[in-house]
């Protein structure tokens, strides 16, 4: 099997973003550095990078216990452990008064250098996060472009670099190469320009830079599952919220952000339709719901009131489920379902557009219902329809 995320990345990450060495990483720690560096690949394939570091780190402390000054009794307990059954806020048992000593100054180290850097990052001003406000961008948008940033900041800390506007291309160049290899994508190597070209602007001194001025984008065909593929997978879904939630992001084309922030006012089950609000690109638009949806539509929208969420958390009923918890019932429901080919929640908007193109309709209405300003992007889905393909035979 092969892993776009693997040991010897995960330990330079480790020893990049925690200033300290690889083996001395918490549980919590490493499962956040793979779930943010493997978000497609499934809980399996992550649990098996996490087994292994936790192979290499064991037989580390057996060779050298006196230069990592930590015994093997101290991960005793967390060996069975795996990314998926570490809770959000669970610390990592401590057995030795040393281990203490070295978790509280290392609490103290991250949380100094995570102060600095923030300063450095945002500006005495905070002039990044106000002409972010300023152009009204979204709040996702402005936590990736601090959070690449402060990831920046570190990695020219770690080489004893000062960032700042006028930081050399060519520490720019050697970082983006350094993520590249670490399993970066060219969309998250993209927006980090764009980060760093605003951070500049922001310090009234807006930079060119000449090397990554262009990056060409990768061109890749969307994941769609068949119209069987999808029934599979719902039948799978027991749970009638978690249905209903899946369900609208195949019968609407919906985005997993735009499913949990639904509310009832955005529901016309009389019309059939939905008006998705102040989405990607502060845009509303509005797109079609399933009549199989209606009679368990009418049991979720009894009894709350027009501003209220359609799904809350069961957790706190009145915040909005999480994102990544819908999109591991979607994980799961695909592995129950048997389908191996690559696909995500994302996938079912994808199938959604091209299932409408199969059938006929027209692909501007297509473009309204998936809210694309440019009809260019919308037509990324007649390479994936197989209408037309189907018909063809091929010459063996």
């Amino acid at each position: 099997m092969t892993y776009n995320y693997n040991v010897s990345i995960l330990k330079d990450d480790l020893d990049m973003l925690l200033h300290r060495p690889w083996y001395r990483a918490t549980i919590l720690e490493v499962k956040h550095l793979i779930e943010t560096n493997m978000p497609r690949q499934s809980p399996a394939e992550q649990n098996a990078v996490f087994e292994a570091w936790q192979r290499e780190r064991r037989q580390y402390m057996l060779e050298v216990p006196s230069i990592s000054g930590l015994q093997p009794g101290d991960i005793k307990d967390s060996q069975q452990l795996r990314p998926a059954d570490v809770k959000k806020n669970m610390q990592p048992r401590v057995t030795t008064q040393k281990s203490q000593r070295d978790a509280d100054n290392h609490a103290r180290l991250v949380n100094d250098t995570s102060h600095r850097l923030q300063s450095v990052v945002t500006g005495n001003s905070l002039a990044l996060k106000k002409m972010m406000q300023l152009r009204n961008y979204a709040h996702a948008t402005m936590r990736q472009y601090e959070f690449l940033l402060r990831h920046f900041a570190t990695y020219c800390d770690a080489l004893d670099e000062k960032f700042s506007p006028a930081v050399s291309e060519k520490l720019v160049v050697d970082y983006m190469l350094a993520r590249r290899e670490a399993g970066w994508s060219t969309t998250t190597l993209r927006t980090f320009r764009a980060a760093l070209r605003l951070y500049c602007e922001a310090n009234d001194a807006p930079r060119d830079f000449t090397v990554i001025r262009n990056i060409k984008k990768e061109k890749r065909l969307p994941v769609v599952l068949t119209a069987s593929e999808v029934a599979r997978l719902l039948a799978t879904i027991r749970n009638p919220k978690h249905w209903l939630m899946v369900s609208f992001m195949y019968a609407s084309g919906l985005r997993v952000s735009e499913v949990v922030r639904l509310r009832v006012q955005n529901v016309s089950v009389e019309a059939r339709t939905l008006t998705v609000r102040q989405s990607k690109g502060r845009k509303d638009r509005v797109t079609v719901i399933s009549e199989k949806q209606v009679a368990l539509l009418g049991e979720f929208m009894a009894g709350k009131n027009k501003g209220d969420l359609l799904f809350t958390s069961s957790h706190a009923p009145r915040r909005a489920l999480a994102v990544r918890s819908l999109q591991k019932v979607v994980e799961r429901a695909l592995a129950r379902a048997g389908i191996q080919k690559g696909a995500s929640a994302h996938s079912l908007r994808h199938s959604f557009a091209t299932h409408l193109l199969e059938n006929g309709t027209d692909i501007r209405f297509i473009q309204k219902m998936l809210g694309h300003s440019s009809l260019s992007t919308t037509a990324i889905y007649t390479k994936v329809a197989t209408h037309q393909i189907g018909k063809i035979k091929s010459p063996l």
